[in-house]
């Protein structure tokens, strides 16, 4: 589980399998932690989420 401290400021969102590789590789770039909850389920930072939609990698929220 995520910590209370970080759970305000980190968000779950599910990536579709097509784009998951790049969306992994955007996720590593940024220098912040992620953490993966299932194959296709993360818990990312704003400012991920931020950089996701700037390449235009599509995401939902959770």
């Amino acid at each position: 589980m995520i910590p209370e401290s970080m759970s305000n400021t980190y968000r779950k969102v599910r990536i579709e399998p097509n784009v998951e590789v790049r969306a992994i590789g955007v996720l590593r770039r940024s220098g912040e932690p992620f953490r993966a909850v299932s194959k296709t389920e993360y818990f990312i930072s704003g400012k991920q989420c931020e950089k996701l939609n700037s390449k235009k990698i599509p995401y939902e929220k959770l």
